[in-house]
């Protein structure tokens, strides 16, 4: 249960994170992406427990999620990384909070590609949700 006290701790960490990604921006591989972004987003910013997050884990056909994120030991969010140089982009005008896959792998190889691999393990590990993310 997040009460307010852990809320906030959790909204300053994110706006911590913000500040610290807006001085260091650059052009990070994958592995770093994830070390200096995306591990501090789920484990200090949303405060996802280190102990339910398997990284690296082994999917039925040899390849490896980036991220497992487990809820009394079911497999619920498979979450893959990319580096920081990979766009996943809107079309212009589009100002949706909600878009069809579709929509977001129109005209945009590197999306499509990202999601086809997530939703690949997501079936894989029987996991409900699936995040693509390169830090921004």
């Amino acid at each position: 249960m997040v009460n307010s006290t852990t809320f906030t701790n959790c909204q300053d960490k994110l706006k911590s994170l913000i500040k610290y990604y807006r001085e260091n921006h650059n052009t990070r591989n994958e592995a770093t992406t994830r070390h200096q972004l995306i591990d501090i987003l789920i484990h200090d910013c949303l405060n996802w427990n280190r102990q339910n997050t398997i990284t690296e884990d082994r999917t039925n056909n040899g390849q490896y999620t980036d991220y497992t994120l487990k809820i009394d030991g079911k497999n619920r969010l498979i979450l893959e990384a990319k580096r920081e140089a990979n766009y996943f982009e809107l079309h212009a005008g589009n100002n949706n909070i909600k878009y069809s896959i579709k929509t977001l792998c129109d005209n945009n190889p590197n999306t499509e590609e990202a999601i086809n691999q997530v939703l690949n393990y997501c079936s894989q590990k029987g996991a409900e949700y699936a995040v693509i993310c390169n830090g921004w």
